[in-house]
């Protein structure tokens, strides 16, 4: 049909060549039209092309394998560390907690008293000695054979001829005096005569400092020969320890009784027998 269309436009001339062009176009689609239609499986016809259709061009796309990326080597195992012959050191201890003080100003009620913390006790605390128990004093005898008992003084006042007038007038008045004040005014006692010597024995071989001088000891003496008090030392030896011996002979001394209503007051020259020649410094 198109090469009929081709030869009629050349038939007739161009300005009818439309006009004649499109009857026959017409003609010819309405008999296409009345023609009968065969049954057939519909087909799908594409899409005409426009002018403003997409160019698409479907461009192939490579698929690029990748390398297959290389196994991670498998770790070994570390070593297990042995443990050293030496032993760790301990860890430290800390020290143990000091309780908080509390502030003195703020006291702890009155009502609630505040139990007192037991001090700790440890092991190496050493153990305290105990208390020794007081020993009993030395005899006298005891003392006179101890060297660090015999503590010189000088103290003495010698009884010589010389001195007998200053005794008898002096030393033995004032003496009677204060027994009589201790005894009351209606005990004066009267004076009496002076006794034997009362001889002491120095028990060590020890040197003293110097030779012991003599003492003397007063007594008052009752009727019937007993003593009224204790005797009394007039003249130190120098020596504390002789003195407190020569006293202690005395008062176990008997003396000789008398007639007089008052009792008497008499007195004991005291003499060491001490030799100096022979001693051991």
């Amino acid at each position: 049909m198109v090469a009929l269309f081709k030869d009629l436009s050349t038939v007739w001339p161009s300005r009818w060549g439309g006009g004649v062009l499109l009857l026959l176009s017409l003609g010819l689609h309405g008999v296409v039209l009345s023609m009968p239609v065969t049954e057939r499986s519909p087909e799908v016809e594409p899409l005409p092309a426009t002018e403003h259709a997409l160019d698409l061009t479907t461009d192939a796309i490579d698929v690029v394998q990748l390398p297959a990326s290389p196994e991670a080597p498998t770790p070994e195992p570390e070593p297990v560390p042995v443990a050293s012959a030496t032993p760790a050191p301990p860890p430290p201890v800390s020290p143990p907690a000091v309780p908080p003080v509390p502030s003195p100003s703020a006291p702890p009620p009155a009502d609630v008293p505040t139990p007192a913390t037991p001090a700790p006790e440890t092991s190496d605390s050493p153990t305290p000695d105990p208390t020794p128990e007081p020993s009993e004093p030395l005899t006298t005898a005891e003392r006179l054979r101890t060297p660090s008992e015999y503590e010189y003084i000088n103290r003495n006042k010698s009884l010589t001829a010389d001195d007998f007038e200053r005794f008898t007038f002096e030393v033995v008045p004032g003496w009677i005096e204060a027994v009589s004040q201790n005894l009351g005014q209606d005990v004066a006692p009267d004076l009496g005569k002076e006794q034997p010597t009362l001889s002491i024995q120095y028990p060590i071989t020890t040197c003293l400092p110097a030779p012991p001088a003599e003492g003397l000891v007063g007594v008052i003496v009752k009727a019937d020969g007993s003593l009224m008090q204790a005797p009394e030392l007039l003249d130190s030896t120098n020596y504390p320890v002789l003195d407190d011996y020569a006293l202690e002979q005395a008062a176990e001394k008997s003396f000789e009784p008398h007639n007089s209503p008052s009792p008497l007051a008499r007195w004991l020259t005291v003499k060491v027998v001490y030799d100096a020649a022979n001693c051991t410094p």
